[in-house]
């Protein structure tokens, strides 16, 4: 839902491009409150013909491979992730 609603990828920054800690995004996260934003990477919207329809997150694994995947997903149907 993050990536979807603010059309870019879920990341440890903050609304202001600051770095967040993993405590101070685990805080965001909850202080948003349930179902409305996460400050972890794996998060990407879902581009197609310059719309977004829609995100896919990813995680289970580190940052890297759980972006690495979301990527290829979104790459495999066709679509980008990024406007």
């Amino acid at each position: 839902m993050t990536a979807a609603s603010n059309k870019r990828p879920t990341t440890t920054r903050g609304a202001q491009g600051q770095d967040l800690d993993t405590l101070h995004a685990i805080g965001l996260a909850l202080s948003a409150g349930p179902s409305r934003w996460t400050a972890m990477e794996g998060g990407y919207p879902i581009f197609r013909d310059g719309e977004c329809l829609g995100g896919i997150g990813v995680s289970g694994g580190d940052w890297q491979q759980d972006e690495d995947i979301a990527k290829a997903a979104v790459e495999s149907i066709g679509a980008n992730y990024e406007q």
